[in-house]
């Protein structure tokens, strides 16, 4: 597409993957989030006292998974010595950082560190796919996961405050009740019709 000078299609597909990849992770990352003393306790219970070092690394880690493929995209578009200024950047800075919050806040600085970088990196990426190339990863249609993200969240919290349950059970029911609420709330805002089309690619060629 982009040797074609495609560039419509290229950025509809460009923004097809973004949202797959944002909406995929999204579900995990709030999961994980609301539940992450529960989910470390499973290790052990001193485990527990980390939640705070996981949602950061949540936080840094989604933000490079709400982005998409852009940092392939700009590799693929001729521009593969941004991106090796870029992964020395994303070097540099982690250590730079991590040195600067680990010797004031121990572990939670060496996770908030790395979740500055990866937020502002990926961040500087999509600018960069835009001012580059006119390629923009987002569309108004991201409201949808969004939604389903805010719903997932509020029943998670919601079974988190009234279930008796603790620990491993409350982990497994919920993330049951977050999954189901996710999908639901998705499959009844609808489903885009390029996404029904891929599918029923995808049905067909299996069958």
């Amino acid at each position: 597409m982009y040797g074609n000078d495609e560039f419509a299609d290229l950025e509809a597909l460009f923004t097809q993957v973004t949202r797959w990849t944002f909406t995929l992770s999204l579900l995990p990352a709030v999961g994980l989030l609301v539940y992450s003393n529960e989910v470390l306790s499973v290790f052990g219970e001193g485990f527990s006292r980390g939640g705070l070092v996981l949602s950061l690394f949540i936080v840094g880690h989604f933000a490079n998974a709400a982005t998409g493929p852009t940092g392939y995209t700009l590799m693929m578009t001729d521009h593969q010595y941004f991106m090796m200024v870029d992964r020395w950047g994303v070097g540099i800075f982690n250590v730079i950082f991590n040195y600067l919050f680990i010797t004031r806040f121990g572990l939670v600085g060496a996770a908030f560190a790395t979740a500055i970088v990866l937020v502002l990196i990926s961040a500087i990426r999509v600018v960069a796919i835009w001012y580059m190339e006119g390629l923009f990863p987002y569309s108004l249609n991201f409201y949808k996961p969004i939604v389903a993200g805010l719903v997932c969240g509020a029943v998670l919290i919601g079974w988190r405050v009234v279930s008796p349950l603790s620990g491993f059970a409350l982990l497994v029911i919920g993330g049951i009740m977050g999954t189901l609420a996710f999908t639901l709330v998705l499959v009844g805002i609808g489903i885009e019709p390029e996404d029904r089309e891929f599918f029923a690619d995808i049905a067909a060629r299996l069958n």
